[in-house]
């Protein structure tokens, strides 16, 4: 009878042990559950905070590019126009062989510094002019200062616009022109041509002095 109860005992004691040990091994499995969880968390909230860094970039790129393209509003100053057209309303110089007819169909009054002036087609080139200045005469007529480079040269222009007329001096790589436009209507010239016909050829370009009586023997 004792053998058996030492023996009942035993098994209790091995029970009781092998109880134990499963229960301090299930713990860490717990812990690394619960560990596992807290990182899965925090990774989570991670990804709005980047996205809103990322949307924050991309309405400040916004912004910027706004800025830069109110800075760079154009302008187009004129339309073409025949020949033909244009002296409906309008004849050119006397003498004078223009190259071009244009509409004025801006006011230059309504520009600011940093936009883009452009001059359309004038001898198939359009030249984009930034403007640099702007000034209102004492007549209250417009003049303003504008510039644009070509292989690293800048070339300045001015352009004045009354109520009645508009005067372009307009430097380039491919030479000077002017333009004149009355009543909106006007004509574009090479300077060389008008600076030819202002030019008296019938006339020598040197003086005959006459001899000194006291000379004449």
């Amino acid at each position: 009878m004792h053998k058996y109860l030492l023996i009942l005992l035993l098994f209790i004691i091995v029970g009781l042990g092998i109880w134990s040990l499963k229960g301090k091994n299930s713990y860490p499995t717990q812990a690394t559950n619960s560990t596992y969880t807290e990182k899965k968390h925090i990774k989570a909230h991670h990804v709005p905070l980047m996205q809103i860094n990322s949307k924050k970039s991309t309405i400040k790129s916004t912004l910027s590019t706004q800025t830069i393209s109110s800075q760079q509003q154009e302008t187009i100053l004129y339309k073409s126009l025949s020949l033909e057209e244009a002296k409906l309303n309008t004849q050119p110089r006397k003498n004078v062989t223009p190259i071009g007819a244009i509409h004025i169909a801006s006011n230059i009054a309504t520009v600011q510094v940093g936009e883009v002036l452009t001059l359309p087609d004038i001898e198939g080139e359009d030249y984009k002019l930034t403007i640099t200045s702007t000034h209102t005469n004492p007549d209250d007529s417009i003049s303003i200062t504008a510039q644009y480079e070509d292989e690293g040269i800048t070339y300045t222009s001015t352009i004045t616009q009354s109520s009645i007329s508009n005067y372009i001096n307009l430097s380039t790589a491919n030479g000077l022109y002017e333009i004149e436009a009355n009543n909106a209507t006007g004509y574009i010239y090479k300077t060389d041509t008008i600076r030819e016909q202002m030019q008296d050829t019938s006339k020598n370009d040197f003086i005959i002095l006459p001899i000194p009586t006291n000379m004449v023997h």
